[in-house]
């Protein structure tokens, strides 16, 4: 079913499911050696004549200088913007980024891993520049997205931006990253196999659109990009490994774009991952890459389903959270960006029981269906292990997130979000929200509670 179109070009048809899908990504390079190919790229491109680097200071010695020179002996006029110290995707590091750009600029050039092409996306966008993205790791499968994550009043926030003008990534380059870098690609390709899960319950649940050609094209991804091959082989480096969790990557990003947004790729993996990220923002420490935390995110997800497919559905479930003392929660967890998120699930969010009985039912209707997907679903034990051999860690106390930040994200991750419905939603409904927040603590190693 995947072959209907060349998913390296930019593309669309007509699909099965009567949608158009559609990657509209410029163009897409992979393979050892492209890079020496910007400045050609650049030209053909017609990006503009004058463009600004964005790199960190790692970045710009390990390959961003190459970049600058072989752009100036090919006549091309960039100048290098070299973000200093740990840089995070916040609107300080955003106006930093815009207050350094001249104002003839024509295009931008990122070169780095997530934060810097997710400020390079959000500012080109913001700004009507396009954008040459360069993966200096694969890390993640947003460097092939129109998707960026900036932090916001202390939250996570994803922007749909504009599609990268030109994607070149060097395998070369990214072989020469420390190899957990690339490791955190494997967590970002696992990830989709809990997503999937949660996609398939929003549909049967929700009615959430689904389209058997976008599950394969995620399915393809999963094979590319977490196979036993690639896994073991991004350790050593191994050419071959590296490529196929390129293409791994790639795929996912071609799924999202048929799709139309990140639904069929992000379930409450990504939102965990999301409220994680901040809890370590708002102690100071680094930011665990995206793909790690992703990955970890999975394995919690897989227990979660594990808890609700071992209990079964019940006739009557348990309590749903007092509305007010779930605002207090709300506000405890998020702090400074409570607001944003209570203004976000105004109406959103629903308490009443007859709602709950009602949620309750149309479970119960297509149980069924649920267990058989997770039935063909791999285990927590077994992608655990797939993120361990690629050195990838594999629960969130090894990302440092303590079982109070694990229990608290299990009930209010979720909340980050309006109109995506996945396992927290569910047991939320189950009236088993902490209880299940307990016993996955327990299972992932934390200390007693």
């Amino acid at each position: 079913m995947l072959d209907i179109v060349d998913i390296y070009q930019r593309h669309e048809f007509e699909c099965d499911c009567a949608r158009i899908h559609k990657m509209p990504i410029g163009k897409m390079r992979v393979g050892a050696g492209v890079l020496q190919d910007l400045p050609q790229e650049i030209v053909n491109g017609k990006v503009g004549a004058k463009g600004v680097l964005i790199a960190d200071e790692n970045i710009i010695e390990l390959v961003g200088d190459q970049v600058l020179e072989s752009c100036g002996s090919a006549g091309i006029e960039l100048r290098p913007l070299v973000l200093a110290g740990p840089v995070v995707p916040n609107e300080s590091a955003v106006g930093r980024v815009v207050c350094n750009i001249p104002m003839d600029t024509d295009y931008l050039v990122s070169i780095g891993g997530g934060t810097i092409t997710d400020l390079g996306r959000y500012v080109g966008s913001r700004l009507g520049l396009p954008v040459v993205s360069i993966p200096s790791a694969m890390t993640m499968d947003g460097f092939f997205t129109n998707m960026s994550v900036i932090i916001v009043n202390e939250v996570q926030n994803t922007y749909y931006l504009d599609y990268p003008a030109v994607v070149m990534a060097d395998t070369e380059v990214i072989a020469r990253c420390p190899t957990f870098m690339n490791a955190a690609g494997v967590g970002e390709v696992c990830a989709k196999i809990s997503a999937g899960l949660d996609w398939w319950a929003a549909n049967q649940v929700k009615q959430v659109y689904y389209c058997d050609r976008i599950a394969d094209m995620m399915g393809s991804c999963i094979a590319a990009g977490a196979s036993d091959a690639t896994v073991d082989g991004i350790a050593v480096r191994d050419p071959q490994a590296l490529a196929d969790l390129t293409d791994g990557l790639y795929r996912s990003a071609v799924g999202m774009a048929w799709y139309g947004s990140s639904i069929c790729g992000s379930g409450a993996e990504h939102q965990l991952n999301h409220f994680w990220i901040m809890c370590q923002d708002r102690r100071g420490d680094t930011q665990s890459m995206h793909g790690q935390a992703v990955g970890a995110g999975t394995v919690a997800n897989l227990m979660i389903w594990d808890e609700i497919m071992a209990a079964g559905l019940p006739d009557v479930p348990g309590p749903l959270p007092d509305p007010g003392e779930w605002e207090a929660g709300v506000r405890r967890a998020y702090g400074q960006g409570a607001a944003d998120v209570l203004a976000l699930q105004q109406g959103n969010h629903v308490f009443g029981r007859e709602h709950q009985m009602a949620e309750l039912r149309r479970l119960r209707d297509v149980a069924d269906s649920l267990r058989q997907r997770y039935e063909q679903t791999p285990s927590a034990t077994e992608v655990a292990g797939r993120l361990r051999r690629a050195g990838c860690p594999s629960t969130p106390v090894e990302l440092g997130i303590s079982r109070q930040e694990f229990v608290d994200s299990v009930l209010y991750a979720k909340e980050l979000r309006a109109g995506r419905y996945n396992s927290l939603w569910m047991i939320e409904t189950l009236g088993r929200a902490r209880e299940i927040a307990e016993t996955v603590a327990d299972r992932l190693g934390y200390g007693s509670r």
